[in-house]
């Protein structure tokens, strides 16, 4: 949420930076599997936003 809502950067260059937190947690091995195919849900909704 903080990197959606940083006011120093465009909204393209804000969803880039959430995909980019979203898939280092995603990484965690000790994540169940259906919290990291939310997470992904989520960055797939984010990858569509551009400047």
């Amino acid at each position: 949420m903080d990197a959606l809502q940083a006011q120093g950067h465009t909204i393209g260059v804000r969803a880039s930076n959430a995909i980019s937190t979203l898939d280092e947690i995603s990484q965690d091995p000790n994540m169940p599997p259906y919290t990291r195919v939310k997470l992904w849900n989520v960055a797939s909704i984010l990858e569509a936003v551009k400047d």
